[in-house]
């Protein structure tokens, strides 16, 4: 089970993280709050570009 970070909101954005178990990179989410209150995920674990 992988810890959560502190949420970071702003307005009807959050974006929540926790560190991985296995120290590889990290884990994120983005959300948005919808009109009836419940939240949508917008972008799920991003992925970094690639060179």
């Amino acid at each position: 089970m992988e810890q959560p970070l502190p949420t970071l909101r702003y307005g009807d954005l959050a974006l929540t993280s926790t560190r991985p178990a296995d120290g590889a990179g990290g884990r994120v989410q983005v959300v948005r709050r919808r009109p009836g209150g419940t939240w949508e995920r917008i972008i799920d674990r991003p992925e970094p570009p690639t060179a």
